[in-house]
């Protein structure tokens, strides 16, 4: 049997970034993110390239998001990489879907890289809410 813990702890990293940012905690985001950590994405208000600082400027603009349904997906691990992807629906009335590119550093899962779309037709309408619960 395979060991899923790696795969437990990119989930973990990702529920961060979801908890968090639900919140609009800004130190609570942190936690998910690399120091270096980068954000790109698009959307109907236009394109955005820069620092993950760039989020946490937006949750402290736009506020908590708790309505909010997140969908989260490990999609690779490799070594001390992996990609993860969000569905995320109603952030703010938003849909998008995050990818999220993840490294191993330090003995503890960080995301390095942030790519957006929002989305001008709501993904699957039925998503459930995700509730990971690891034994």
């Amino acid at each position: 049997m395979a060991d899923l813990s790696e795969y437990k702890a990119i989930v973990r990293t990702l529920e961060t970034y979801r908890v968090e940012g639900c919140a609009a905690n800004v130190a609570g985001g942190k936690r998910a993110f690399h120091e270096k950590a980068v954000m790109n994405g698009s959307g109907k208000d236009g394109y955005v390239l820069g620092p993950a600082h760039t989020l946490y400027d937006l949750y402290g603009q736009v506020g908590p998001a708790p309505d909010a349904i997140w969908h989260i997906d490990v999609l690779d691990r490799a070594g001390n990489t992996a990609i993860g992807r969000i569905v995320i629906k109603n952030w703010h009335g938003k849909d998008f879907v995050d990818c999220h590119e993840l490294i191993k550093e330090n003995g503890e899962w960080k995301i390095i890289a942030k790519t957006a779309q929002e989305l001008e037709e709501r993904p699957c309408p039925n998503l459930p809410v995700l509730r990971v619960r690891w034994k």
